[in-house]
Order: structure tokens, then sequence, then C-alpha cells
């Protein structure tokens, strides 16, 4: 093919001597490389969007969904439980937030090197748009984030009193705030919790020092304290999901799911063309 040479012959002249070579333009400037490169780009990014390479390693797979589980689990009984409170110490938005804030932080220490430490449908949707997983492990991913939820659920209520059962952290919208508002508050804090973890797990950054568990503890530290008097800081269908099923009180909870879905696909996609760091090779931000 052309791109795979210097030069190309010239055409002879009458006597058969062949003329001089002409040298081609400098390697990147020809037009029909550039065309066959951003060819081969879209085919890339084609196969990375269906992931299909993820799913080749089926002991990879599994470990990576089991994590998830556990991940989720984990986060519903230590975030929700701090959620229940007890006759001497109710629990106050600076609790909540610092709880939320901390075993997630530990669990993305824990399991980070295995799933990613997603343990929220959210965050996958947003690391789907951001081009950082693909479709069929996304689709693999949000089940067992969802069961997970469920079984720490189910568990947080067999540890808490009786009376406890109920107050498992059930997010709901807060006293005169309309739906509309509370579709924006769950959207925004989602957002800004996806931009945090696009940005701490950007592979073309070399300045981050293993600081991805405290930035994003950090992050969903601070937006629980502003959102949990609002809506509860559901930021996370699955958390929302979990408690909703045990208890069953399902007032808004479409507010909980569509609301942070579409705040971390819009994030993740704006990271993706914005922000995202560019490769030492690569000046250009080409998708």
């Amino acid at each position: 093919m052309m791109g795979d040479h210097s030069s190309i012959d010239m055409p002879r002249s009458e006597e058969g001597v062949q003329t001089e070579k002409t040298p081609l333009l400098h390697k990147g400037s020809d037009p029909v490389q550039k065309l066959l490169k951003k060819k081969k780009n879209i085919t890339d990014g084609s196969k990375s969007f269906l992931g299909t390479e993820d799913v080749e390693k089926f002991d990879a797979v599994g470990r990576a969904l089991v994590a998830e589980f556990l991940g989720t689990m984990l986060l519903v009984v230590v975030g929700c439980g701090a959620c229940v409170g007890s006759d001497v110490a109710q629990p106050t938005t600076l609790s909540i937030a610092l709880a939320f804030g901390f075993i997630i932080a530990s669990v993305v220490q824990m399991i980070g090197h295995i799933s990613g430490a997603h343990i929220n449908p959210a965050v996958t949707i947003g690391l789907l748009a951001c081009g950082r997983i693909g479709l069929i492990m996304s689709i693999l991913y949000i089940p067992f984030q969802l069961a997970g939820a469920v079984a720490g659920a189910a568990l947080l209520q067999y540890l808490v009193p009786e009376l406890k059962k109920d107050a498992i952290g059930v997010v709901s919208v807060g006293a005169g705030l309309t739906e509309g508002q509370a579709f924006a508050v769950e959207a925004v804090i989602t957002a800004v919790l996806l931009l945090v973890v696009c940005a701490v797990t950007d592979p073309n950054r070399s300045d981050l020092a293993n600081s991805a568990p405290v930035a994003i503890g950090l992050a969903i530290a601070c937006s629980h304290i502003f959102a949990v008097p609002l809506t509860g800081s559901g930021m996370n269908p699955a958390r929302s999901f979990g408690p909703a099923a045990m208890v069953g009180q399902w007032d808004n909870q479409w507010i909980y799911w569509v609301a942070p879905l579409v705040g971390a696909a819009c994030a993740g996609a704006v990271y993706r063309i914005i922000f995202r760091a560019p490769k030492d090779d690569d000046s250009s931000y080409d998708l």
C-alpha cells in the first residue's frame, strides 16, 4: 500500500531511463494517510465501544462481577447503615456524608484493580460514554450491582432493630422540592462524581499518584453534604434501588434512576471531548 513506502516510482522516459524518484510528503501530512488513520481510529473505536476484548478471559470477567456485587453490597450496608441511627444518637447530614465517602474510598482501594470499582450503574454508563469500558461489560456489570445493593439492604435489615427496619436509607424528595428540582440535583451531583472519576482514572495523566480513592471519596462526601437535605443524595441507582426494594417504597424512584444516568452520561461525554489529557505523542483531541 502507499502508506508502506517512503517513495514512489515516476513513469519512465522515452529512452527507457527511470526518472528520479520523488519523495512523498512528510509522514502524517499525506491526506491519504490521514484518511486511512481516521478510518482505523473509527474501526478501533467501534471495537472498543463493544468491548469484545474485555470478555475474552472468563476468569477475569467473573472476578470483576463478584467484585462489583460485593463492593455494592458493602456500600449499602455501611452507607445506608449510617442513616439508621439509634435512640442514643441520630444520624446527621455530616455523619451520613462521611460514611458514604469513607466506604466508597475504601471499596475503590479494595477492588479498583479488579473491576474498576464502579459499584454504581451511573458510573458504568458514564465510563461507557467516556470510552473507558465496553458495552458488553457494562451490560454485565449493572445486574450484579443491583443484586449487590439488594443483598446489602437485606443484610442491613437483618442487622438493625425491628423498629428501624424501614429506616434503612430509602431516598425521598425533600419537602417543598419539585420533581424537576430533585431531578436537577441528582443529575448535577452525579455529573460531579463522574468528572472526578474520569479525571483520576485518565490513562494519559502522570500526576495522579494513586489519588483515586481519596478524590472519589471526597466527591461523594461533599455531594452528600449538599444533597442529603434535598433528595437524600441518591447519585447511584443501585444504592437507591436496594433499600426501596426491601422496604417497598417506590415514591419518585424514577428520579433516582433517570437523573443520575443522564448526568453521568453527559459528564462522561464532556470529559472525553473536552477535558481528557492528550497522549504524549498526540496533541490532538480527535475521538
